[in-house]
């Protein structure tokens, strides 16, 4: 049991080196960089479950296997979500000039809309 522990260590260890070699050495850039760190960040995630969590061996009804399932489309509902939400905010606030972005604020504060 003992070396189970011990393989996930190394196994976390060289996949967070390799994650902060590839961003602070510029081993790629924009997109590739960040295919790459979230490859990077799914092996981790499934490193620290078997390892650590022992989701693969649990016997009888997978409660944490499902739980696991639902934390995930959770996790991905909000990020693709806030993506979204994101993007449609700047495309729509893209239309103004600094200048008017900053006026249209200040309009909307003084007259209560914030």
């Amino acid at each position: 049991m003992r070396t189970r522990y011990v393989a996930g260590y190394v196994l976390s260890l060289i996949l967070t080196l390799l994650a902060y070699d590839a961003v602070v050495n510029h081993f790629t850039y924009g997109f590739q960089l960040l295919l790459l760190l979230g490859v990077l960040a799914v092996i981790q995630a499934v490193v620290q479950l078997v390892f650590f969590l022992h989701i693969d061996q649990e016997s009888g009804p997978r409660y944490k296997l499902i739980t696991f399932l639902v934390m995930i489309v959770m996790l991905l509902i909000v990020v693709v979500g806030s993506f979204w939400i994101m993007y449609h905010l700047n495309y729509n606030m893209m239309q103004l000039s600094p200048d008017a972005k900053t006026n249209l604020m200040l309009n909307k504060y003084d007259k209560g809309g914030f």
